[in-house]
């Protein structure tokens, strides 16, 4: 044996050091969105830089960038503890290790602090943050001091931005719970370019994207085909609150005299807080032979409002806004996202199961089980009808129970109806007004009822419907045909027999047909064309059912 002593394994520092490195450059400066002093109108915004791709990032220490956003200025702030002069040219592993073992190193020639020399510190040390920012963000304004960033806000509130927009719904969060202090109103706004106060405004909103988004749609100003929607936040005052606010006034009026400067809070007063909550964009294109095709380009929700619930709201109004239009013949968007998607399939599919489609109107074989009765509630409730015919005809006095309560039904229907018109005729101003918007609601129901008459659908079975039967639909629904082949496999899901295996057969071919047809462009081995197709199919199975469970309990 050899009695030689053992060599000590040499632990190379430089390892831990880098690997100390690696993780500062893995870290990622992110400032999130608040709202800081200065009104609604300003936003901070989250500047993602990594320290692999900007080397300089590396020299300081506890380094925070954030930029204050309105329509008219940019305040631009700045802030670390210790950086390295940029003439030095030390390794960050050394640099590190400096500071970790805080060893008496004279910082006078390398490093710069706040105490020491502040025009270097702006100079040196400013001037290339500064250099890779200002190329994102508009070179007029740019302002570093607060003092003047908060008076050039104040000048803006006072401006009014922007109140001239059309609007288009009300409503507030959470829906399940009643309407309380906590409860959040929005309200959503379509503007067109020509709307806006002023071209500052309008740029912001596309910087806006720019920051957000990846690969945004930007337009140019005065563009004639361009909509934007806008999601605001407002405080909800609430009639009890009202009611109550009118009381104190009739008291304070009979005493001193002060209920005359005080005002009563409405629900939605002039002097309302409106906070920018979230921005869309749709422009049209030309649809042969004639009409519009228009296009969502763009959808965002600002992280503090992304929810579901408010997701769903916001795009429900969107699509509200063209149906109106008879000009646009088609809605389709080249949003690509899945949350995008998925808000989107649930409107469409309860747009289709408003007009009843997709509703299996030949006999399939679970109607055929409830026509013989082998189900229970359908024999209870045959029972039951037979005893009350039975009970009607028994009496004497009548002449049939069935007749008199059809009559009696058909009077009370009658009386309804004199009501409602005598209602309508009564109202002077306010009644008028509701009474005519009433009428050109039931003449637009009417109007949809004859385009599905006219347009001659016929009857179809689920794995029998055809092209032409989809064109026919896109052209009463406006939906695309692409979509509407998504919603009928949707509710062929939700009415789908498992124990019949041929079914289930054409259902697959059908939704993987459609997925291939969607994902043409991505290049994938024809090896694991197979595997790939069914990772797709259970994954849209998946979503089906999530689509489903959201629009029952709506």
């Amino acid at each position: 044996m050899d009695n030689s002593p053992t060599k000590k394994r040499r632990i190379n520092p430089n390892t831990v050091n880098r690997r100390a490195d690696l993780q500062q450059k893995r870290k990622k400066i992110m400032l999130h969105q608040t709202m800081p002093v200065g009104g609604s109108n300003v936003f901070r915004l989250p500047l993602r830089m990594v320290t692999g791709e900007w080397d300089f990032l590396s020299k300081y220490k506890n380094l925070s960038v954030s930029l204050h956003f309105s329509p008219l200025c940019r305040y631009l702030f700045i802030r670390f503890d210790k950086g390295l002069h940029p003439k030095t040219n030390w390794n960050t592993h050394q640099k590190m290790n400096l500071i970790q073992n805080k060893k008496n190193v004279k910082f006078d020639d390398t490093f710069l602090t706040k105490k020491k020399s502040i025009k270097g510190f702006k100079k040196l040390k400013v001037k290339k943050i500064y250099e890779k920012i200002t190329p994102l963000i508009p070179k007029n304004r740019i302002l570093f001091s607060e003092k003047q960033f908060l008076v050039e806000t104040k000048k803006e509130i006072s401006a009014k931005w922007p109140h001239q927009g059309e609007t288009l719904t009300r409503y507030a969060l959470p829906f399940d719970k009643p309407i309380s202090k906590t409860s959040q109103a929005f309200r959503v706004v379509a503007f067109k370019t020509t709307d806006f106060p002023s071209k500052a405004y309008f740029y912001m909103l596309q910087q806006l994207l720019s920051w957000f988004l990846i690969n945004p749609k930007l337009y140019t100003y005065n563009s004639e085909q361009l909509r934007i929607y806008l999601l605001f936040e407002c405080k909800l005052y609430l009639e009890d609150q009202q009611s109550v606010n009118e009381g104190k006034n009739k008291n304070k009026s009979k005493g001193k005299g002060k209920g005359k400067n005080h005002k009563t809070k409405s629900k939605f007063t002039p002097k309302q807080k409106m906070v920018l909550a979230g921005i869309s964009t749709s422009s049209r294109y030309f649809r042969f032979p004639k009409g519009y095709r228009l296009r969502f380009e763009n959808f965002l929700i600002f992280p503090p409002y992304r929810t579901q619930e408010n997701e769903y709201k916001f795009l429900e109004a969107i699509y509200k806004d063209p149906f109106n239009d008879e000009s646009v013949a088609e809605i389709t968007s080249d949003i690509t996202t899945t949350s995008f998607s998925f808000i989107r399939s649930q409107i469409d599919l309860r747009i289709c199961w408003y007009f009843d489609w997709f509703k299996s109107q030949k006999k399939s074989v679970t109607d055929k089980k409830m026509a013989t009765g082998t189900n229970d509630k359908n024999k209870e409730i045959k029972e039951n009808k037979e005893k009350e015919k039975e009970k009607g005809k028994g009496k004497g006095k009548g002449k049939g129970k069935g007749k008199g309560d059809g009559k009696k039904e058909k009077e009370e229907e009658i009386e309804i109806e004199k009501e409602k018109e005598k209602e309508k005729g009564k109202g002077k101003g306010k009644g008028k007004g509701d009474g005519e918007k009433d009428r050109a609601d039931e003449e637009k129901e009417i109007e949809k009822v004859k385009k599905i008459i006219t347009s001659n659908i016929p009857k179809f079975d689920f794995g029998e419907i055809t092209k032409e039967i989809i064109q026919k639909m896109s052209f009463v629904s406006k939906l695309s045909e692409n979509q509407l082949l998504k919603c009928y496999q949707i509710s062929w899901f939700n009415q789908l027999d498992m124990s019949d295996s041929e079914m289930i057969r054409k259902f697959r071919l059908c939704v993987k047909k459609r997925l291939h047809v969607e994902n043409a462009h991505f290049l994938y081995p024809p090896c694991n064309r197979k595997e790939w197709l069914e990772e797709m199919y259970r994954m849209e199975v998946e979503q089906f059912i999530l689509i489903l469970k959201r629009c029952k309990r709506k």
